[in-house]
């Protein structure tokens, strides 16, 4: 039986600090673990434990990512409403966290995560900037009638029959490690996807909030991922009840079609002035180059804190009694089957 499974992350650091919308995706479930004090490697191995449980059983199941290292730390099983999440420590704000580490090690993780915070901020400006140039290229007109086509092609007369619940989630992070998304994954069982190619302004994110207004109109629930740099932004759209997804395939996650019912939708060709990326090729370079430049400031930052983070990881994990760790990984996996 082939696996049933999404990722994806509930919270995340960016231009606007940390975002989390966990309880959009749990608050739901009759039966739900928050895990607090855990090691995440102890976690991650509960988390793969319930994945292989889920498998057998033919249950669907969502795994949760860490922001920072790209770790899974929770599971949901909508079918059977429950799931658990590891509580980590990214504020380092709970008093037992205090006492394994030293207040030089709190003060330098707290302030990485907020000098990468403020390379997201200048690099959002820097990206406004980029954005501004393609706006007032733009045929808006021409833009709305692309979007009304698109979203009659994914929508036609179809009705749904669920409560038009929005799930509100994020398909990538900036980690440690650069940018990652989980793209793959969330499309992995739908059968049409459609990307969106476009420049910074050109309205994909526009696109995809009009498609979530007309499919919760129609009564179907809606997966709705943000853009963790900016969570203003939307950068996919997912309808599972119609087997389709609307999303944003530029970079930082830029994916290409590659399998039957893949569609592209590109706004440059249709609503952008011809010739725009040739009359500003000199600004684009530049302002592309300033942004870089400060999206590796901040993963240079984000590398420093996950380095932090794993010290204290591990002599958190020393710290574990094996015996109480077992009997909790039983009435964790317990509770939620």
């Amino acid at each position: 039986m082939p696996k049933q499974e999404i990722h994806y992350f509930t919270k995340t650091l960016g231009s606007a600090g940390f975002v989390d919308y966990t309880a959009e995706n749990v608050s739901h479930l009759e039966r739900f673990s928050y895990l607090y004090g855990y090691p995440l490697a102890i976690v991650s191995q509960w988390v793969r434990a319930a994945q292989k449980a889920a498998a057998e059983r033919g249950y669907p199941c969502e795994i949760i990512h860490h922001f920072l290292e790209d770790t899974p730390i929770g599971i949901v099983l909508p079918s059977l409403s429950s799931g658990f999440l590891c509580v980590p420590f990214d504020a380092l704000s709970a008093e037992h966290f205090d006492s394994l580490c030293s207040s030089n090690e709190k003060t330098a993780f707290l302030s990485a995560l907020s000098k990468a915070q403020e390379c997201f901020v200048k690099a959002k400006k820097i990206h406004d900037d980029w954005e501004k140039i393609y706006v007032s290229q733009m045929d808006f007109a021409a833009c709305d009638a692309l979007s009304k086509t698109v979203i009659q092609k994914i929508m036609g007369e179809h009705q749904g029959c669920d409560t038009g619940r929005v799930f509100v989630r994020f398909l990538g992070a900036a980690t440690a490690e650069g940018a990652v998304d989980k793209i793959e994954s969330i499309t992995a069982g739908l059968l049409r996807r459609y990307f969106i190619k476009g420049r910074p302004g050109t309205g994909k994110s526009t696109m995809l909030r009009k498609l979530v207004a007309a499919a919760t109109e129609a009564g179907f629930n809606v997966e709705e991922y943000h853009c963790s740099f900016d969570p203003n932004s939307l950068d996919m759209v997912v309808i599972r009840a119609l087997g389709v997804c609307l999303f944003d395939s530029t970079a930082p996650h830029e994916h290409f079609p590659s399998r039957p019912g893949d569609e592209v939708v590109d706004i440059y060709e249709a609503a952008v002035k011809e010739g725009t990326d040739e009359r500003f090729e000199k600004e684009l370079a530049r302002i592309a180059e300033e942004y870089k430049f400060k999206m590796l400031e901040a993963k240079k930052e984000l590398s420093r804190a996950r380095d932090i983070f794993q010290r204290i990881e591990k002599l958190r994990l020393s710290n574990m009694d094996a015996a109480a760790c077992e009997q909790a990984r039983n009435e964790v996996l317990g509770r939620i089957f």
